[in-house]
């Protein structure tokens, strides 16, 4: 078989080989599929979430490549950053998937002001602050 038709056959290899990743929301749904998508493709991957249990389990699941940090990433973006770089020493994919939907839609004018301030922390804020403590040691 030549080498085209193996990298049908078998894909093209490990993409992310010696790759570090923070996921945060990592410990469910399409976070925990980004880790173990990353994982497979070689990656080191820090798992990111406030479900410590969710989060160990993910980590056993993934083996030596995964470094699980419990923490909220609304509150504790410096502990995070300084658990994953004494990790891995470095971080080359950064992935803000943690976020947070009420199914309670109401109209503008009947929002609890807090719950809204909670949200815009969580779906906005927090991607601004895990990018600004990671990205200087990424460029």
């Amino acid at each position: 078989m030549n080498d085209v038709m193996a990298d049908l056959v078998d894909g093209p290899g490990p993409l992310l080989s010696g790759r570090v990743a923070v996921v945060t929301g990592g410990a469910g749904g399409i976070g925990a599929a980004t880790c173990r998508l990353f994982a497979d493709h070689g990656a080191g991957v820090a798992i990111v979430d406030v479900d410590a249990e969710r989060t160990t389990s993910l980590v056993a699941e993934l083996g030596g490549v995964a470094l699980g940090v419990v923490g909220d990433v609304t509150t504790d973006v410096e502990r995070i950053r300084d658990e994953v770089l004494g990790h891995f020493g470095r971080v080359d994919i950064l992935v803000n998937n943690a976020g947070h939907w009420v199914r309670q839609v109401r109209s503008f004018l009947d929002e609890d002001p807090e719950l809204a301030e909670q949200l815009h922390h969580i779906n906005f804020l927090h991607v601004v602050r895990m990018t600004q403590a990671f990205l200087p040691g990424m460029v």
